[in-house]
């Protein structure tokens, strides 16, 4: 089963990203970036990272699907 967010700590915000990019199997455009905890000082820098799937609207999918097998269904009609 596909986790839909992971949490993540670390020094670098880029890094974390990239990480949770990694571990989810997406791209950037398909995530939410939520900073839980952040703390800098002159010689370090701390981050706990929530990251997770977008949500999607399921409706176009569902529409496309209901679609194809319309299409494939009609194709496969014996003709008389």
């Amino acid at each position: 089963m596909l986790d839909n967010f992971v949490i993540l700590e670390g020094k670098s915000l880029d890094g974390l990203i990239e990480e949770g990019l990694q571990k989810l199997g997406v791209s950037k455009n398909h995530i939410n970036v939520e900073v839980l905890e952040s703390k800098k000082n002159l010689f370090s820098s701390y981050f706990k990272v929530k990251i997770s799937l977008k949500e999607t609207d399921n409706t176009e999918n569902l529409e496309k699907i209901e679609k194809s097998i319309t299409e494939i269904y009609n194709n496969n009609l014996p003709t008389q």
